[in-house]
C-alpha cells in the first residue's frame, strides 16, 4: 500500500512539487531573516545616531557611532553577520550612518543649534 502511494507521488511529480515548494520555503524564511536583521541593523543605527551627543564635528560623530554599531553588532545576542562582510563592515555602517544623518537632518529632527551666533 505505502509502495502503491510513493509510485503515485513520485508519478505525479508531487514528490518534485515538494521539494521545490520547501526549497522556496526555505529561502524566504533565509531572505526574511535578513530582512529582520537589516531593519534591527537600521533601528540600532538611528537610536546610536540620535543619541550621539559627543562633542566634535561630523567626522567625530560618524566614526563614534560606527564604533557604538560595531560593539552592539558584537555583543552577545547581536547579528551574526556572514564572515565576508566584516572587512567591509565599517563602509557599510558608514554609508547607514551618513543615510541616517541625512534623512534626520532633512526631516528637521536635529534643528538649529540654540547657542547665540557671534558677532559680526
Amino acid at each position: 500500500m505505502l509502495h502503491d502511494f510513493y509510485d503515485y507521488c513520485c508519478g505525479a511529480g508531487l514528490v518534485g512539487a515538494a521539494t521545490a515548494a520547501l526549497v522556496a520555503f526555505r529561502k524566504a524564511v533565509s531572505i526574511m531573516g535578513i530582512l529582520r536583521d537589516l531593519m534591527a541593523l537600521i533601528i540600532v543605527i538611528i537610536g546610536v545616531v540620535t543619541g550621539e551627543e559627543a562633542p566634535g564635528g561630523g567626522a567625530e560623530k560618524r566614526a563614534a557611532a560606527i564604533a557604538k554599531t560595531r560593539a552592539i553588532l558584537d555583543a552577545p545576542g547581536g547579528i551574526d553577520l556572514p564572515t565576508w562582510l566584516t572587512p567591509y563592515l565599517d563602509l557599510i555602517l558608514g554609508v547607514f550612518v551618513d543615510a541616517a544623518v541625512a534623512l534626520l537632518n532633512r526631516s528637521g529632527f536635529f534643528g538649529k543649534s540654540s547657542a547665540p551666533s557671534p558677532p559680526q
